[in-house]
C-alpha cells in the first residue's frame, strides 16, 4: 500500500499542471486509515485490526457555461474508485466505484424524478424563538 501512494505521489509532479493554465479536470487521491468501532458484539469477532485503503477520483470542474452551473454555485463532479482493505480474511477487501457531485454551498437542493414527475424539496426554515416568560 505504501508503495503505491508513493508511486501515486511521485507521479503527481510530473503530470501536474502550471499556475498560469488551469484544467477543468483534476485527480484527487486520499489515503486513509481507521478503526471499526464496536457497535454489536455479535460481530465483535470481525473486527481484527485498522482498515486501510485509497480513494482515487477524477473531477470535473464547472465555470458557469451553463444555467445550472451558476445555480448549484460551479460544483465539480466526477467518478471516484475506492479500495478498502478491512484487515480480516473472512470479510476480504472491498472495491467501489461511483459517480459524486460536489457543491461549496450547503444551500444546494437537488432535485428526485419519481414516475415521470418532478419533485424538489423544500428545505424548511426553523425560526428560534425566544419562549415568552
Amino acid at each position: 500500500m505504501l508503495r503505491l501512494l508513493l508511486c501515486c505521489f511521485t507521479i503527481s509532479f510530473f503530470v501536474g499542471t502550471s499556475q498560469e493554465r488551469l484544467s477543468q479536470t483534476y485527480l484527487d487521491i486520499n489515503y486513509f486509515k481507521g478503526i471499526i468501532p464496536l457497535h454489536n458484539n455479535d460481530i465483535a469477532h470481525l473486527i481484527q485490526g485498522y482498515p486501510e485503503g485509497v480513494i482515487i477520483g477524477w473531477n470535473q470542474r464547472t465555470n458557469g457555461e451553463n444555467d445550472w452551473e451558476q445555480r448549484y454555485n460551479y460544483p465539480d463532479f466526477g467518478a471516484s474508485f475506492m479500495y478498502q482493505n478491512l484487515q480480516n480474511e473472512v470479510l476480504g477487501n472491498t472495491l467501489g466505484f461511483y459517480g459524486h457531485f460536489n457543491s461549496i454551498s450547503s444551500n444546494v437542493n437537488l432535485c428526485c424524478v419519481s414516475d415521470k414527475e418532478l419533485y424538489l424539496p423544500q428545505i424548511p426554515t426553523i425560526k428560534h424563538q425566544t419562549p415568552k416568560t
